[in-house]
């Protein structure tokens, strides 16, 4: 059997050489490879996604340190920073310990909701404290020299 199409048949058989005039003539189906396009975009997603895990790896070993950091010095103050993107990063007592937190703000009012730990806070809002970490320990060491000179004030 061939092609009606002259320019079909020679294109057929500059392609498949023969095979296809032979497998049509013995009425055997032609196998068509198959390449499935899946496993490259999984191969590809499957190393985005390791980055991405030791990139946030490296993002809450920072927030981390600076935790145990602020931890040590004690300051025991309460530090909120302006809020962004509807989450504020500040320096809170959560659940009865001075930690970095984080606060989702209310859509319906500029009050927050309750403080979680940083260390459970989107990896979005993480992100946002590493890059506001400077501003935050400068704000945390404001307010302490706040509260020390009020109390130097009441203390002769």
């Amino acid at each position: 059997m061939e092609f009606k199409d002259p320019e079909m048949q020679a294109a057929a058989e500059r392609f498949l050489g023969g095979y296809v005039r032979d497998k049509i003539e013995e009425r055997q189906p032609v196998p068509v490879p198959f390449v499935d396009p899946l496993p490259p975009a999984l191969a590809d997603l499957s190393a985005a996604v390791t980055e991405l895990h030791n990139a946030t790896d490296r993002v809450n070993a920072i927030l981390d340190d600076l935790d145990e950091e602020l931890e040590k010095i004690g300051p025991g103050v309460n530090v909120w920073l302006e809020p962004r993107d509807g989450w504020r990063i500040g320096y809170a007592r959560v659940s009865g310990k001075w930690h970095l937190a984080a606060e989702r703000m209310a859509l319906a009012s500029p009050e927050a909701v309750e403080p979680i730990s940083l260390s459970t806070a989107p990896r979005a809002v993480r992100v946002a404290a590493v890059e506001q970490r400077v501003e935050l320990t400068a704000a945390i060491t404001a307010r302490v020299r706040e509260i020390l000179a009020s109390v130097q004030k009441a203390s002769p």
